[in-house]
């Protein structure tokens, strides 16, 4: 196929892509090694054999499958893998090539490469959300062969318009996927990493031949900061859409070519706490050779704060640094390429172990998966509510690439991330086929307890709906299922961590639990609960009360019980570290709440063993009882904590603010910060 001739064939079993792909791959291959082999070590041997393989590969017919030809796709990814090497082998085996194997090389870099991209990623503006991981590597592939032969060619020396339609098409990608708060347009771990990996040799190239400087001028060079947020020390992240799996994914920051590029470039010290010890144990290869730096004083991420928020991805939610933490994100925002209908969902991890999980495209991948399109992608698979029992009942948001008239997608309303406590409002209802008039889901985290769930749901329709709640888990040990529902108490038990959810709110008229088989014959790949409501209901809260806890616990099983006040609703759980609270208006009194007298639309307050109050959360203006009272001037998020040195309060306001709080004695001194 690759030569053609009698013998040629379109083939389209399994794998088949990869089996017709092996001869350039394994070629390149030689290329690469041996021509880095020339260049570092003089080795005049590696680098006869790389100009052999090079010469072979180029006097290939076609670098793209038939399939896709017939199909008038001109290019594909896979493509921008085999031209890299050819990219390399030119430049660095540039003086045991003759002038007519550098033509021939070049003819074939133009023909098989270049011009086929230009088609399709310029001219027809193919992947027009510019939102896909393909086109970094198609980009990073032709971008290196057009300036590995820039120059060179008498007919055409500034190698128009394919240099800057790459250009173009680069820069477009970078904007479109990456944000400078680390968001990122597709799945944070696999997909993310291809794609970097690409731009990460791409970029250096471009500003040492052309100066175009796309490192430290655009989002790129802020990848990371997701991955550091999201991960334990050992790499374990939760990831959301095609990204991560029942039991999570790795991430490797340090082993990346982008992050050594970075730290050459940038001398970023958090990228370097990771990429150091990589480089310090020999790792990385030539590329780790060329931009290798010891002049730079390593940070960790323990200096930033623990919990973070994602413009495009919703919060991350930790109660600390250490692989002991429990460790929640959730997903609300655009979508992006590989992502699933899975807004308002979120994840729980807990002393390494994954506890509340997403089973992201199913043990046999997208291509195998028979249940990708109605299971895997679909709300049914994640960690939402579902409306009437329908598995598909999210539509998918519009993407952020650009277009004015598409920017619906679900909003964060509210949000707090600070050292006593993490909250999130997500506004929901704009990808739920205009049936819901209203729905906001709320997380709040205590910190040093448990996580209210707390939903608001009202129905278009007078008739209302029935609704169902759903939590997916992973595996337990020795496959056995490891998530349990009995009297409104859900638990995941996974070997050291174990999860306890108490629902309060409403009332819960069936329930089941369901396993995924991971193929036939095959033990199942993750189970998830279902809990339905009542039917007909126009409005409806959901309230439960989460409690992630490490193994072996160490003390008894929580309790859980419903408190109400006028205009309120709320829940009590009492567990080995204390007890906490949380309440959220539901009406209009302004009843006293558990002692406390406020206007806030939600607060949770905790409290040690001995019942002693430690610190509150709430969302208001004001806020008195149980011996504190605190007021400010504009509405205000904020905690109050009762700290052996006095009070503690950390208050955040979308604009300037006077704040008073009464104390029983007058202060020795106060600390503005």
């Amino acid at each position: 196929n690759l030569v053609g001739g009698p013998h040629s064939k379109t083939s389209v079993g399994f794998n088949s892509y990869a089996l017709w792909n092996n001869p350039n791959s394994t070629l390149g291959n030689v290329i690469e090694e041996g021509s880095f082999q020339y260049t570092f070590k003089g080795d005049r041997a590696a680098g006869e054999q790389a100009k052999k393989a090079l010469l072979k590969l180029c006097s290939f017919k076609k670098w793209n499958a038939d399939w896709m030809l017939e199909r008038k796709f001109w290019t594909y990814y896979p493509v921008g893998y085999t031209i890299k090497p050819v990219a390399y082998g030119y430049d660095m085996l540039y003086d045991l090539l003759s002038e007519s194997e550098r033509a021939f090389v070049r003819t074939a870099i133009m023909e098989k490469g270049l011009k086929m991209f230009h088609r399709d990623m310029v001219e027809m503006n193919r992947m027009p959300s510019n939102q896909t991981n393909h086109i970094a590597v198609l980009a990073g592939g032709m971008g290196l062969a057009a300036t590995a032969i820039y120059g060179d060619d008498p007919s055409n020396p500034n190698l128009e318009p394919y240099i800057s339609g790459i250009l173009t098409k680069t820069k477009t990608f970078i904007d479109r996927t990456y944000y400078e708060d680390g968001s990122y347009g597709e799945p944070k771990s696999g997909y993310m990493n291809m794609a970097s990996r690409d731009m990460g040799e791409l970029l250096p190239a471009l500003e040492r031949n052309f100066g175009v400087d796309y490192s430290t001028t655009t989002s790129f060079k802020d990848f990371y900061k997701y991955l550091i947020q999201a991960s334990y020390s050992n790499g374990l992240m939760q990831d959301y859409g095609d990204g991560g799996g029942a039991k999570g994914s790795r991430v490797d920051i340090g082993g990346q070519i982008h992050s050594w590029w970075l730290v050459q470039r940038t001398k970023n010290p958090l990228l370097y706490s990771y990429v150091n010890p990589f480089w310090e144990a020999g790792k990385g290869g030539y590329l780790s050779y060329v931009w290798y730096r010891d002049d730079i004083t390593p940070v960790s991420r323990e200096t930033l704060p623990p919990s973070k928020f994602f413009s495009a991805q919703g919060m991350v939610m930790r109660s600390g640094w250490d692989d002991a933490s429990m460790v929640l994100s959730t997903r609300v925002g655009p979508n992006a390429n590989h992502y699933h209908y899975d807004q308002g969902s979120f994840q729980i991890m807990k002393n390494g172990e994954t506890l509340l999980t997403d089973p992201a495209y199913g043990p046999l991948g997208y291509y195998a998966n028979l249940e990708y399109l109605s299971y895997s992608v679909q709300a049914i698979a994640h960690n939402v509510m579902l409306v009437d029992h329908d598995p598909e009942s999210q539509a998918p948001a519009h993407y952020d690439n650009g277009i004015k008239a598409l920017t619906e997608w679900p909003r964060v309303q509210h949000l707090f991330n600070g050292k006593d406590a993490d909250g999130i409002e997500s506004e929901l209802s704009s990808v739920y086929k205009g049936k819901l008039e209203k729905y906001s889901r709320t997380l709040l985290y205590t910190k040093t307890g448990p996580v209210f769930l707390f939903d608001e749901v009202k129905s278009k329709s007078p008739k209302g709906h029935v609704y169902d709640w759903l939590f997916h888990a992973p595996p337990g040990e020795n496959n056995q299922t490891a998530i349990s529902y009995d009297k409104g108490r859900m638990i995941i038990d996974r070997p050291n961590a174990k999860l306890t959810m108490d629902v309060v709110s409403p009332e819960i008229v069936a329930s089941k639990i369901y396993d995924k088989s991971a193929g036939i014959g095959k033990s199942f790949y993750e189970s998830f609960l279902t809990l339905s409501s009542k039917p007909n209901l126009n409005q409806v809260n959901f309230l439960s009360v989460i409690l992630p806890e490490s193994k072996p616990s160490s003390g008894a099983a929580p309790v859980t019980s419903k408190m109400e006040a006028p205009g309120w609703i709320g829940a009590k759980m009492v567990h080995s570290n204390g007890s906490d609270i949380g309440f959220f208006r539901t009406g209009t009194e302004n009843g006293v709440a558990a002692g406390f007298t406020t206007d806030a639309k939600r607060f949770t307050a905790s409290y040690d063993k001995s019942g002693a109050l430690q610190k509150i959360y709430y969302e208001g203006s004001s806020i008195s009882g149980n011996g504190l009272s605190l007021t400010v001037d504009v509405g205000t998020r904020g905690t109050v904590a009762l700290v052996s040195t006095g009070i503690d309060a950390e208050i955040k306001s979308w604009k300037g603010c006077t704040v008073k709080m009464l104390v029983s004695g007058k202060p020795s001194s106060v600390l503005v910060g």
